[in-house]
């Protein structure tokens, strides 16, 4: 979810949409993909794709198990 993004220049909403992620976790995968991790890196983005900063990852999972 982005959430947060109040990006207004000159007034006018522009706020983030998206993110587009440019690292993730380089050992752990999960259906071998990148998990996310706070020190991944990313780029918000705009409906028009214009680039708005990089994101605040907030920690919601401290842990996981595989199985």
């Amino acid at each position: 979810m982005v959430a947060g993004c109040a990006f207004a220049p000159g007034g006018v909403p522009h706020p983030c949409v998206s993110v587009r992620w440019i690292t993730g976790s380089t050992k752990t995968t999960a259906h071998g993909a990148a998990v996310l991790c706070v020190d991944s890196v990313g780029l918000c983005v705009a409906a028009d794709q214009a680039p708005q900063g990089p994101p605040v990852l907030i920690p919601a999972q401290t842990q996981a198990v595989a199985l």
